[in-house]
């Protein structure tokens, strides 16, 4: 049987909130909606063991709007196709999500994905049969109806698009999500934002849940 076992939890280090204060969005009951693209190979490299989604979220209140992005993704390790031959190397790596506007190419958005844990893996309790690693973007933009945006990153950090300042793009169903290498040169995989909620692989719901409405 296969066990995995949490070698290093970066997330505390690589992300922290904003000290901008934040905006209270609790009783308010607006409009919400919820999308996800599930990331799968694409481009002229194809790799193994690499896949991901990227989540989007955005509700609307009595006191203003609130969006969250969350992208992730996992690769085995080592990955020679991602450059990532080892421990040390896979905690230097980073990769780039580009929003698309619906199939053009039209840049909506960006967000940096940094490394947030590397697991080792276990078979039958001792046998160390490999390493996983984890990158992952997670930010929240807060809106009131009155005053400045308040932006806090968990991990990573997120851009709009054309104008080059520090948010999340607006994603509505049909926009692309893309991972690229660093450099933005090297497509690894693609998705399309689709409609609903997947409860199966909603590891970060617990952190969503104190600050829902």
């Amino acid at each position: 049987m296969k066990t995995k076992v949490l070698a290093i939890l970066l997330t505390g280090l690589l992300g922290s909130a904003l000290s901008s204060p934040s905006v209270a969005f609790a009783g308010s009951k607006g409009n919400k909606s919820e999308l996800q693209a599930k990331l799968v190979p694409a481009g002229s490299v194809l790799v193994e063991d690499f896949d991901g989604k990227v989540k989007y979220k955005k509700k609307a209140g009595k006191k203003g709007s609130e969006e969250e992005i969350e992208a992730k993704v996992e690769s085995e390790l080592p990955n020679p196709s991602l450059g990532i031959n080892d421990e040390n190397s896979a905690a230097d790596a980073s990769f780039l999500l580009r929003i698309f506007q619906g199939t053009t190419t039209t840049l909506k958005g960006t967000c940096i994905l940094l490394i947030k844990e590397i697991e080792f893996e276990y078979e039958g309790g001792t046998n160390l049969i490999g390493f996983e690693a984890e990158y992952a973007a997670k930010v929240k933009e807060k809106t009131p109806l009155s005053g400045l945006p308040t932006l806090s990153k968990k991990v990573g950090t997120c851009q709009v698009l054309p104008a080059a300042v520090d948010g999340i793009p607006d994603v509505v169903i049909g926009d692309t999500a893309a991972i690229y290498d660093s450099t933005g040169s090297t497509l690894f995989l693609s998705g399309v934002f689709q409609s609903g909620k997947h409860h199966d692989d909603d590891d970060d719901e617990d952190d969503d849940e104190d600050d829902d409405d």
